[in-house]
């Protein structure tokens, strides 16, 4: 086999490559989107729906919104596309505003057990997908704004945000998160559940413990249960990175470790 002196990548603009040492003497190198700028006008203009307000950060490293009744708060998360044709409301609010808020942190009990994103609660672990799912979508239901449980694909879209905007590196996602947040093989894992947004080592663009702590359901069917992301305080960052996927059986209510997120679409 020749063996050659350089290597020479080319793409167009807002493409990045990441190259990184893999298994097995590989050279693994990925192509991913830069964020730029989007056809919207919104796109560095998040809206603030009603009932809403801004607290502080700038849309490309993490808009927050408060809701004025119980304090609840969310990111802004820009975005150029949505892949799946069959969410029609998802689909067109994207394309109006240019992105969509999810959950700041992972979801925790509030008053009469309903959902809350708020700093300093334990989250809400030990429940069934169908309960997370049931309880997401209650959680905002208006003529502006509808809520639901994270889908798989806005998951992803979360992660490669994170990379697009510089704030962490494709292999501290895909192939080892422990200095990302709180696992057990962590420099500051506590070795148990934490509350929620305890430390800022592990918020990245203002969102709290995305990675690690719990891992979270997601709407995407796999082996018959629903897809579950990421990796939680037993688990050790370098096997359970951010990006990590397997299967949960729908009504399996034991994971004391995975809780859920709620992501928002303004109408």
């Amino acid at each position: 086999m020749q063996q050659y002196k350089e290597l020479i990548l080319k793409a167009q603009e807002g493409i990045t490559f990441e190259v990184m040492e893999g298994d097995n003497e590989q050279i693994i190198i990925t192509a991913f989107l830069t964020i730029t700028n989007h056809s919207s006008e919104n796109y560095a203009n998040p809206p603030v729906p009603e009932g809403y307000e801004h607290i502080y950060g700038e849309w490309n490293n993490g808009f927050v919104i408060e809701r004025k009744s119980d304090g609840s708060q969310f990111v802004w998360v820009p975005v150029s596309t949505l892949y799946n044709k069959d969410r029609k409301i998802e689909i067109e609010s994207i394309n109006k505003y240019g992105g969509f808020y999810i959950s700041r942190f992972n979801i925790s009990k509030g008053l009469d057990e309903k959902p809350q994103s708020v700093q300093g609660k334990l989250p809400w672990t030990s429940i069934t997908y169908n309960q997370a799912k049931k309880l997401a979508e209650s959680m905002e239901q208006s003529e502006n704004v509808e809520s639901h449980l994270t889908f798989d694909e806005e998951y992803d879209m979360v992660l490669k945000w994170f990379i697009s905007s510089r704030a962490v590196s494709y292999a501290e996602i895909y192939k080892d998160s422990s200095g990302l947040g709180n696992y057990i093989n962590s420099i500051n894992g506590t070795k148990e559940l934490a509350k929620t947004g305890s430390s800022e080592e592990w918020c990245i663009n203002n969102i709290y413990d995305f990675i690690g702590n719990v891992r979270e359901w997601t709407r995407y069917w796999m082996f018959g249960g629903a897809a579950i992301r990421g990796g939680d305080f037993t688990d050790y960052g370098s096997r359970n990175s951010a990006a990590d996927r397997f299967g949960g059986s729908f009504g399996y209510s034991s994971y004391v470790g995975v809780g859920f997120r709620v992501v928002l679409y303004i109408k």
